[in-house]
């Protein structure tokens, strides 16, 4: 919420079927994994994502990792400095929205790429309520709402209710519909926002968009992020080692260290 640190998601796996949370500072140091889930992710949908920020000490992640259910997400509170996680008790969700004391949460609100027209029983909604209370659904589309976000006071959304994605709005008061754009290439993709501006992606770029008179600007950046700084970093074994065991012959010895498997021999 401060601008400090940008929590993003990497595919990882020879199929790119594991997903796990990452975080930086926004000024492209201290490059950290912070979530080891492994959590399961297919071309269809990702079922490891960001779901919000509760504040800036605290990200909420999205997983079916620990679920009984297959594609069933969760939602955990993860400390970004300890990466001690936490269960959140709100049942399936993909997304999760803070305002003051009410708490709106996106149920199969997934990736709108994954979703194009659909108009199914498992489309995206959002519901309403507040910490330790009950929650009633406040929005309830005929298409798929992807992606929300909380800007002042209303929840903006993706949907593509004319053919193609586009950016959409409705106040906590849910009384009208607001559509905010009108592309006619491609879908706007992964909308965020910090409660006052929101950012997207579209066909690679990211853009700025402005509410208030619905400006959007190309801010595509440059990444400095040196290679070394992306290298994946191998943890001490002696300190994390879980679990080793060694061939018949003893020659060959399969260790696992912070949930990650190593052959050496």
């Amino acid at each position: 919420p401060n601008g400090k640190k940008v929590a993003f998601r990497v595919m990882a796996g020879e199929d790119g079927s594991l997903a796990d949370i990452y975080i930086i500072n926004s000024d492209g140091n201290d490059l950290k994994r912070l979530t080891y889930f492994n959590g399961k992710s297919t071309s269809r949908r990702m079922y490891t994502d960001i779901a919000g920020w509760k504040d800036n000490d605290h990200v909420i992640i999205s997983t079916d990792s620990m679920s009984t259910v297959t594609a069933m997400t969760l939602l955990y509170e993860v400390n970004i400095s300890s990466g001690i996680f936490k269960s959140l008790p709100l049942g399936p969700a993909a997304h999760i929205m803070y305002s003051g004391d009410s708490i709106f949460l996106g149920r199969d609100t997934w990736e709108m790429p994954h979703w194009k027209r659909y108009r199914g029983g498992r489309r995206g909604n959002i519901w309403k309520g507040k910490q330790g209370g009950t929650y009633s659904k406040f929005l309830d589309l005929e298409t798929h709402v992807s992606s929300p976000a909380i800007i002042n006071q209303s929840i903006y959304f993706i949907k593509d209710l004319d053919g193609i994605g586009q950016i959409y709005s409705v106040s906590f008061d849910a009384d009208f519909l607001i559509k905010h754009t009108d592309f006619s290439d491609y879908y706007p993709r992964h909308l965020s926002s910090d409660g006052e501006r929101a950012v997207f992606s579209k066909a690679g770029n990211l853009f700025l968009f402005k509410p208030e008179n619905n400006s959007i600007e190309d801010i595509t950046p440059d990444l400095h992020t040196g290679f070394t700084t992306l290298m994946e970093k191998n943890v001490d074994p002696a300190k994390y080692l879980e679990e080793f065991i060694p061939n018949t012959t003893s020659e060959i010895i399969l260790t696992v260290v912070r949930g990650k498997g190593y052959i050496s021999g």
